[in-house]
């Protein structure tokens, strides 16, 4: 089957030009052992596709391939002051470019006691490759079926990325035959994700699948705690806003009582297992789902360090992916909770 992956990656076309450091073409013309007009054809140099240090890998390709011509008695050279320059190279698809380039070497010759520029061309075959296979991120750590659920394996799929910035991939799941509440159980299917590369790869995925129906439960949407009055949320809320604000960031307002009641659940739930995924295998966002709040944008972080609320702010602020999303400058809203020393929000937006 094929999908169509539509992530926020966006296909890019990257033009490679590498500019030169120190180019003495005059002085090379006047070199009666190095003319720069005399052409050597450099062998394949081979590069990954929207490769971002395509540049240096060129570079250093390149005059290691000059040094092994010999086509000039070297002692050694300083790669750091040498340069090149080639015409453009579009890097974004799987290809070889004939491509033309001038190449300026600091080198020492043998019978010399410095260091000299040499000026020359060469002609450059590229070759644009991609190796990499695609990466799989789930939805769901595992997921459960309920009992005559339709089973849609794609729908348990978060993203596909890939090097080259494809959108579409060759997608196969093998055992997916097996899933059905006729064959209830534990069982592992596997994905193969393959680029037009012919690069693959494959994830295992755990379903859980139930043989009869669930008995019907409504969830509660009471919550230990009243929010609407609470103090210590009103004090973290207010410490995060002060952070945020030596920033220059604007302040978070406090989610409904939905949202607040949906917090609560989660610091619950992370007090008996400290994770982003919820005991039933899902995102922690459909605790928002439950509770019907809705959100274009939403990020959950956690803590059990210290006693205070600074000390919960002060570890979020200590760590570099927690801090991102106490800053961010995405969200409007933030929701609140917790359950003894386990710590929750949800920073997010309508």
């Amino acid at each position: 089957m094929k999908l169509k992956c539509l992530n926020s990656v966006l296909i890019l076309s990257l033009l490679l030009a590498i500019s030169p450091m120190k180019v003495h073409a005059e002085d090379a013309k006047s070199d009666a052992n190095l003319n720069p007009t005399s052409i050597l054809v450099i062998q394949k140099v081979e590069v990954p596709i929207n490769e971002p240090a395509a540049d240096e890998i060129i570079k250093k390709a390149i005059i290691e391939e000059t040094v092994k011509s010999k086509l000039y008695d070297i002692e050694a050279i300083d790669i750091e002051k040498s340069s090149i320059v080639l015409s453009a190279i579009d890097l974004s698809k799987v290809k070889e470019h004939k491509v033309n380039a001038l190449i300026n070497l600091e080198l020492k010759p043998s019978a010399s006691l410095q260091f000299v520029d040499k000026t020359f061309q060469s002609e450059v075959l590229i070759n644009v490759v991609d190796n990499e296979a695609p990466v799989i991120d789930m939805k769901y750590n595992y997921y459960n079926l309920e009992y005559n659920e339709e089973y849609k394996p794609l729908d348990y799929i978060e993203s596909i990325f890939d090097n080259s910035f494809e959108q579409e991939f060759d997608i196969s799941v093998e055992g997916a035959e097996n899933i059905s509440s006729e064959n209830p159980g534990v069982h592992y299917v596997t994905y193969h994700v393959k680029d037009s590369s012919g690069n693959e790869a494959t994830l295992d995925f755990k379903m859980i699948v139930d043989g009869k129906p669930k008995p019907k439960t409504k969830k509660s949407k009471n919550v230990a705690i009243n929010y609407s009055g609470d103090y210590s949320v009103q004090e973290m809320l207010d410490a995060i806003n002060a952070v945020r604000s030596e920033y220059g960031l604007y302040a978070l307002t406090l989610g409904s009582d939905s949202a607040q009641a949906a917090s609560a659940v989660r610091a619950s739930e992370a007090a008996g297992y400290v994770s982003h995924t919820r005991p039933d295998g899902t995102s922690y966002k459909t605790a928002f789902s439950d509770y019907g709040v809705s959100y274009s944008y939403a990020v959950e972080i956690l803590t059990y360090a210290g006693s205070t609320v600074q000390d919960k702010l002060n570890w979020w602020m200590n760590s570099p992916t927690h801090r991102k999303h106490v800053l961010t400058s995405t969200a409007r809203k933030i929701s609140i909770g917790y359950s003894g020393k386990m710590w929750q929000a949800i920073v997010y937006n309508d």
